[in-house]
């Protein structure tokens, strides 16, 4: 079996919005009609191969290979006020599963290129080092994703 997805989303103000645009320190600022929303990828999908090898009696070995594309993600509306473009990123999943009526055991590997990318991004860059009441402040943060990983997995059906 082979699937695959693709979703292209043009998310985007269709009218201007006063004082959307918010940054410590800083007057309230209008986002325009245009501004690419943040949150969510114009372009993303996925690829997956399936190949399942009958053994009799029920069993079989199912081999499986996904990968997902994750398009750009804008942090905040229009990349104003400090916003972060995330980069768009490849993630690649495999397994191999023996399988039964009763059980099913296998090996997988996630993120098996051992890719780096940053998955999403706390507050803004505004807050990075900055200094009040003589307190620096380092409020930026970002979440990546997953390092390699390997693993065996057991599944038991209680039917």
């Amino acid at each position: 079996q082979v699937m695959a997805t693709y979703a292209y989303d043009d998310a985007h103000l269709t009218q201007n919005v006063p004082g959307l645009v918010v940054v410590n320190g800083q007057s309230p600022k209008a986002a325009m009609a245009g501004d690419r929303l943040p949150g969510s990828t114009k372009n993303s999908g996925s690829l997956q191969a399936i190949y399942t090898y009958p053994l009799g009696d029920g069993r079989d070995v199912q081999a499986v290979w996904g990968s997902t594309y994750t398009g750009d993600i804008y942090s905040r509306v229009g990349l104003q006020g400090y916003g972060t473009d995330i980069p768009a990123y490849w993630n690649s999943r495999a397994s191999l599963t023996y399988r039964t009526p009763k059980y099913d055991i296998g090996l997988f590997a996630d993120n098996i290129f051992d890719v780096y990318a940053v998955t999403s991004v706390s507050n803004n860059l505004s807050s990075l080092d900055r200094s009040r009441t003589g307190v620096t402040e380092r409020y930026y943060a970002q979440s990546v994703l997953t390092p390699r990983q390997f693993g065996i997995q057991l599944h038991y059906r209680y039917n």
